[in-house]
């Protein structure tokens, strides 16, 4: 299921994502262990824009399941909120989420 969300949203992906984001979304599913250093090299070094690694990033994934799709569709959420709530992933807006973390609710 997770892995056709991320079909259906790879091109919002790809064009929206930000270098910092990939650089972070990479050393995530590196330390989960669903990408392994060779897969995180390839989008690393041969591709020259956000762009191109942005995409191999996603189609590595879709390629690995629905598991390892929704590990990264919640890295999503956790790293870029904004990204999150364009790619529909998440139902409060960016600046709710950001307010939110800035000053939690007390219990």
């Amino acid at each position: 299921m997770a892995d056709k969300r991320l079909k259906e949203k790879r091109k919002i992906f790809v064009n929206s994502v930000s270098e910092d984001t990939v650089d972070n979304l990479l050393d995530d599913l590196l330390s989960e262990k669903v990408l392994n250093q060779e897969e995180i090299e390839i989008v690393k070094k041969t591709n020259v824009t956000t762009i191109a690694k942005a995409r191999d990033l996603i189609d590595f994934v879709i390629c690995k399941g629905s598991r390892v799709s929704q590990i990264f569709i919640d890295y999503i959420c956790k790293r870029d909120s904004t990204l999150a709530y364009k790619l529909e992933f998440s139902s409060a807006f960016p600046e709710t989420l950001s307010r939110q973390s800035q000053h939690p609710q007390d219990p």
